[in-house]
């Protein structure tokens, strides 16, 4: 790939995980807010419930816990996968880096005048440093679409309980 293709798709995934962590922050806020509507409806079903016992909404204090547990069970299953692929994607990296590394010793120990060496040197550090940035962006997107697809089944959750206690 071209140095100027890798630029441009470089640029495209940096702005796509911006637009993710946007997103991100958009759907953090909104969490919040839905968060609070809740407390908020269940800070009056509690005092409700303290004035009259018998006539509580007992149904919705026994779906406090169980659902936060699902909610939070779904979050982890979301990050071992999540952190499956990072660790392929590193696994990858490291056996991609450790043969250029290889290759780059022997192209240079093949060298027959110092002047073929520092090209041959020059050569290896800008490949790296295009392959840091690289890796450097992939692993940035991974880890915003991890945060945003760990949050979806907290923001359902917080969703469901502000709709079902609109009502």
């Amino acid at each position: 790939m071209k140095s100027s293709k890798r630029g441009s798709h470089r640029a495209k995934q940096l702005g796509a995980a911006l637009a993710g962590a946007g997103d991100n922050a958009r759907h953090s806020g909104e969490l919040a807010l839905t968060a609070g509507e809740v407390i908020a409806r269940r800070m009056v079903l509690g005092h409700a419930a303290m004035q009259d016992p018998a006539g509580a909404d007992h149904a919705e204090f026994t779906m406090l816990v169980p659902e936060k547990a699902e909610a939070f069970w779904a979050v982890g299953m979301v990050l071992l996968e999540q952190s499956g692929r990072m660790v392929q994607e590193i696994t990858q990296i490291v056996a991609d880096e450790t043969t250029s590394a290889v290759e780059a010793t022997l192209s240079m120990a093949q060298c027959r005048t110092p002047e073929d060496l520092a090209t041959a040197q020059r050569g290896f550090v800008f490949d790296w440093l295009d392959r840091v940035m690289s890796h450097a962006v992939n692993l940035g997107a991974m880890a915003v679409h991890s945060h945003g697809a760990a949050m979806t089944p907290v923001r359902r959750a917080a969703k469901a309980n502000a709709k079902r206690l609109a009502k």
